[in-house]
């Protein structure tokens, strides 16, 4: 695999709504919902491409989840934040839901993950890590509760500032995912070196690897190197020969 296609994919859902009787430790059931949450919107990029959005109220909701399930069909890897837990399963109910075959499976890359396994922000909020990273910070709005239903009901400035939002999210999704590259454990990515002979770098595919050494396993001792692009650390895929190390 030399040119793995990344998406950085973000979505934005609807409220529900209920009918309850107050406010605080409210247990609502289901036969209480008069509306189930949905996709609203959604902003994907393919890192190093152009950023596409559509929405439900712009392009209709049938445009929209196809526009999802090829994008996702044809994607090795989805960068996102929080993906896993949120924005997968809710793309791949709405799927269900509506009798749509499911996209060929992706590679899950959750920077979310990714900071909660190599580092220890005081918070994990894509606005605080991406902030504290210098890449950027999120579009400020009046809150969800507050432009969501504007949106819905067709307020143009809401729709603007609404867009705005959505498309600096994936903008911050593709700046983090170059920033944290080489933090990224090699479980998560796919490997970009696969079917080639030589050496190259398994996250960005360089060829612009640096020898720095050896590295002993459980295993044995292997050839370590560093790629001067993405300053990725990685290991030869067999074991160093005896000659090698007396070198």
């Amino acid at each position: 695999m030399s040119n793995p296609k990344i998406l950085c994919f973000d979505l934005e859902n609807t409220a529900m709504l209920s009918y309850h009787w107050g406010r605080f430790k409210q247990n609502i059931r289901p036969i209480q919902t008069i509306e189930e949450s949905r996709v609203l919107c959604f902003g994907a990029k393919w890192v190093g491409g152009k950023y596409i959005f559509k929405a439900e109220y712009e392009h209709g909701r049938q445009e929209m989840l196809e526009t999802i399930q090829e994008l996702l069909t044809e994607a090795d890897a989805v960068v996102s934040w929080n993906g896993r837990r949120h924005d997968s399963k809710k793309i791949r109910t709405e799927f269900i839901l509506e009798g749509m075959e499911p996209p060929s499976d992706w590679q899950e890359l959750d920077l979310m993950a990714v900071a909660r396994r190599q580092f220890a922000f005081s918070s994990n909020s894509l606005d605080h890590v991406s902030q504290q990273l210098g890449v950027g910070q999120k579009v400020k709005h009046e809150g969800f509760f507050d432009i969501i239903p504007k949106v819905q009901q067709g307020d143009e400035k809401a729709r603007r500032a609404f867009a705005r939002y959505q498309k600096q999210d994936v903008v911050l999704l593709e700046k983090l995912y170059l920033r944290l590259l080489p933090w990224i454990p090699a479980s998560m990515h796919p490997n970009l070196a696969i079917g080639y002979l030589g050496d190259m770098c398994t996250k960005c595919g360089s060829l612009r690897l640096e020898r720095r050494g050896f590295k002993a396993t459980a295993t044995g001792i292997y050839q370590q190197y560093k790629c001067l692009e993405c300053n990725s650390w990685m290991r030869a895929t067999k074991r160093a020969a005896t000659s090698e190390l007396r070198a």
